[in-house]
């Protein structure tokens, strides 16, 4: 596998290898570089692997919840603080600042920008109901950053959750439309 930051500037595809699993792999062509899938022992948290290490991503809390990242010491480096306002939230990484989120109304792209500046990180074109992917984009001054390696693969994680929460939100609100 190639390390995340050899990779800026790159068009990379998200792709489902097999339906109705919590299993995805980044590709560059056709090499997986990254994959990200369930944790074997629990249920609400998921794995993200690459040439640059193994991070774990918990979601916490019920109200408000927030996605915390752990190194491969299971120690919080990361914690991911939805908004409730508007799509997308706020990354506060341990000794490195914060980043904004941001995706746009109808949950097709999700940004990761240091201050108003260009993306860091995004994914885009999301597609399939099946076989879930979408396109990554990290951007090319992302290659110095240290969080870069996990940083991909929370934003494909957060996607997929937007994206679920999304339909969820319009399932119930479809249902409530026609009980009345």
């Amino acid at each position: 596998m190639k390390q995340m930051r050899n990779l800026s500037g790159r068009e990379l595809r998200w792709v489902q290898p097999r339906a109705f699993r919590c299993s995805y792999e980044l590709r560059d062509g056709e090499e997986v570089v990254a994959t990200l899938q369930s944790a074997q022992n629990s249920s609400s948290a998921v794995v993200f692997e690459s040439a640059d290490g193994r991070w774990t991503f918990r979601r916490a809390g019920f109200w408000v919840p927030q996605t915390i990242v752990f190194d491969s010491s299971e120690r919080a480096i990361a914690r991911f603080h939805p908004n409730f306002w508007y799509p997308g939230g706020t990354l506060d990484i341990e000794g490195a600042g914060t980043l904004k989120a941001k995706s746009n109304f109808s949950m097709s792209r999700l940004d990761f920008r240091d201050g108003d500046v260009e993306p860091v990180i995004r994914c885009e074109r999301f597609r399939g109901i099946f076989h879930r992917g979408s396109i990554t984009r990290i951007a090319p001054p992302a290659a110095g950053r240290g969080e870069l390696p996990w940083l991909v693969g929370l934003a494909w994680h957060l996607a997929l959750k937007m994206q679920d929460e999304a339909g969820a939100a319009a399932g119930a609100a479809a249902a409530v439309a026609a009980s009345g």
